[in-house]
């Protein structure tokens, strides 16, 4: 059985820090290299061959955003993931905007998700109230 390395980029002022599990962190201008880059330091620290194990790279996140844990970016449709590696959002905002989203695109109950909604809405409205006081 192959072993398979997440690979979690995160944005920063000068490209992306690449975040590999259990192993550390290197750094690529552009994403495109981040699997090339990955391969060449998981084989040089682990001293194997780059062909014995497989990478994975998860989708890219801004170095200011907040995601749940709860919250597994590969298992999202594109639009969503989207929302949540959006900077300078808070989580129940986000939270609200995918909640717009999905009862605009008819992807779930129109009740539950009015319901999600106006909770997600209640609680931005409680931290703004919070804020401005």
């Amino acid at each position: 059985m192959t072993t398979t390395y997440t690979v979690r980029p995160k944005r920063w002022d000068h490209g992306y820090e690449l975040h590999i599990e259990g192993l550390g962190v290197t750094q690529v201008d552009d994403l495109s290299e981040a699997e090339e880059t990955a391969r060449d330091f998981i084989a040089l620290d682990l001293e194997v061959p780059e062909d014995s194990f497989s990478v994975e790279i998860a989708p890219a996140v801004h170095e200011h955003v907040e995601i749940p844990a709860s919250v597994d970016l590969r298992d999202l449709a594109a639009w969503e993931r989207h929302i949540w590696v959006t900077p300078d959002m808070s989580v129940a905002e986000r939270e609200t905007m995918i909640a717009i989203m999905r009862v605009v695109r008819q992807d779930t109950d129109f009740e539950d998700s009015a319901e999600r909604l106006w909770l997600a809405l209640n609680d931005v409205r409680q931290k703004q109230h919070r804020s401005a006081g």
